[in-house]
């Protein structure tokens, strides 16, 4: 049932989760979801909250639910065994109908129904129990652990995303400092279009003036016009003449982006590494961007000259989303080469021991003669 002034509701539907119109008035999670203008993109984070939300409240779940069956188990022992005693202890109905009917103190039967005597019926079922709960905890704590796993790997991809991000704001920094230009790391705080946050860093160039946005993504994939519509939303958040969205991996960039490709002369597509994680450019990626997009805004004042060097600048992004590859290809080369090397040097290493034997031999044949 919805609280008072917060209406809503939230069905199952089959294989979905209904939620409608639903309120949440808690000033954190307004403040996190105003940032957010994309509605699509509020859709996305909401449903990454109510995932992570929800493994973290089963995870703890699970543990008190292997308590609350462990409990219950051992009440179902203690009150198997008082009815088992009440029944076939010595002061039970079976002990009575069994000196009835068999006489004596009916010790055979008595000896065959013992639930303690390992072989018998009653025996056969404690120990059944017994297995019975060991499955059901082993089952639980699998769960659990799988549950703790899927969090713990959620949080890996959460620090991995900064890692890059923290690694390419260190990267800004160094290709602004010869320039006297100041870079800002802006993730965190709204810009010009109300909340939104987007737009990692921002260089402001030491002349004033309009700077350079950077975007980071640590992503499986983006498209073309997505890549446009990040660095416009970013550019006009803050106001920067010149957008540049860095990605991890040329893995995620499409075909027709490449390494480095620049789009209307004011955004820049590029990839940091190759999918296996070997950095591009000798590791300088950031600082090409970087440098490029000083050269761009160097042009915007002259614009004759800007409309003339279009063509050449389009020729030397694509020279350089060329090259980008190389230094880490070499670098493989130069490994493969290594290795051969070693190899080469073992085969003659034994083809010198293997000679040196078969002199020795037949010296060793000729003293004997």
């Amino acid at each position: 049932m919805a609280a008072a002034g917060n209406a809503g509701r939230v069905d199952v539907a089959g294989d979905r989760l209904v939620v409608r119109n639903l309120e949440v008035p808690d000033p954190d999670v307004v403040s996190y979801f105003g940032g957010l203008d994309d509605p699509d993109q509020r859709v996305q984070r909401l449903r990454q909250a109510l995932r992570i939300g929800m493994l973290s409240i089963t995870s703890t779940g699970t543990t008190q639910s292997v308590d609350l069956v462990e409990r219950a188990f051992k009440s179902l022992g203690a009150e198997f065994d008082r009815k088992m005693d009440a029944v076939f202890g010595e002061k039970g109905p079976l002990s009575d109908i069994i000196a009835r009917h068999f006489g004596g103190d009916g010790a055979v039967i008595r000896e065959h129904l013992n639930p303690d005597r390992e072989g018998s019926p009653l025996h056969a079922l404690r120990e059944y129990l017994g297995r019975s709960l060991a499955e059901i905890r082993d089952a639980l704590n699998a769960r659990e652990a799988a549950r703790e796993a899927a969090a713990k790997e959620a949080a890996r991809g959460t620090q991995k995303g900064r890692d890059f991000e923290a690694r390419c704001g260190e990267d800004l920094g160094l290709a602004a400092r010869p320039y006297s230009d100041m870079v800002e790391r802006t993730a965190d705080s709204g810009g010009r279009a109300g909340r939104s946050k987007k737009g990692d860093f921002v260089a402001t160039l030491d002349g004033g003036g309009p700077g350079i946005v950077f975007e980071m993504k640590d992503t499986a994939a983006i498209g073309p016009a997505a890549i446009r519509a990040e660095l416009k939303e970013a550019m006009d958040n803050r106001g920067a003449a010149y957008g540049v969205l860095a990605a991890r991996s040329r893995a995620s960039l499409p075909g027709s982006v490449g390494w480095f490709n620049e789009y209307n002369g004011d955004k820049l597509a590029c990839a940091v590494e190759d999918g296996e994680g070997n950095p591009a450019i000798g590791g300088e990626m950031i600082q090409t961007a970087y440098k490029w997009a000083l050269a761009r805004l160097a042009d915007t004042g002259a614009p004759e000259a800007g409309e003339a060097d279009a063509a050449l600048m389009a020729a030397k992004a694509a020279k350089i989303g060329g090259h980008a590859a190389e230094p880490a290809s070499i670098r493989r080369e130069c490994t493969n080469i290594d290795r051969s090397s070693d190899r080469i040097r073992g085969w003659a290493e034994s083809a010198e021991k293997g000679i040196k034997a078969q002199v020795a031999e037949i010296v060793g044949s000729l003293r004997g003669a």
